[in-house]
């Protein structure tokens, strides 16, 4: 049982140690000005490859890359974090390229939102909400009738 608790003990402890955290892509510098000096949606892709993200239109590429470090099952704390965007025009020309780092302090977000037709729900209608909604089509049930 001793053996088990010298095996036990630190491999849950290590959980608890700080560690690395790092997402995304890592961009040097000269890729950065790569797309920088990007004319066409290929010279991009060719600089830094596929976006992490595009918006619904596809006019927008986003690429990131974010270092810091993880305690426990915590949220990571960002030493480092940079964000390119580059929103393209007409032929997949690029209009704009948008460089963002955590010292800019300034990842605001788009004011758009999704209106969901169910918001304001309370918990009983979230718990008994969709009883009677579906039917048993293809479970060898007969549809009903609306």
């Amino acid at each position: 049982m001793r053996k088990i608790y010298h095996i036990a003990i630190p491999a849950l402890l290590s959980a608890c140690i700080a560690r690395s955290y790092d997402r995304g892509v890592p961009m040097r510098e000269s890729q950065v000005e790569a797309v920088r000096e990007a004319k066409t949606k290929s010279d991009v892709a060719a600089a830094l490859g596929s976006p992490a993200a595009t918006s619904l239109e596809g006019d927008k590429w986003f690429y990131f890359h974010a270092e810091g470090s993880r305690f426990a099952f915590f949220h990571p704390t960002f030493y480092k974090y940079r964000i390119v965007e580059i929103e393209f025009v007409g032929d997949d020309k690029v209009k704009e390229v948008v460089v963002r780092d955590i010292k800019d302090n300034d990842f605001s977000t788009d004011s758009r939102s999704t209106n969901h037709r169910d918001e304001g729900i309370d918990f009983f209608g979230e718990l008994f909400g969709n009883i009677g909604k579906f039917n048993m089509a293809g479970m060898g049930a007969e549809p009903t009738q609306d």
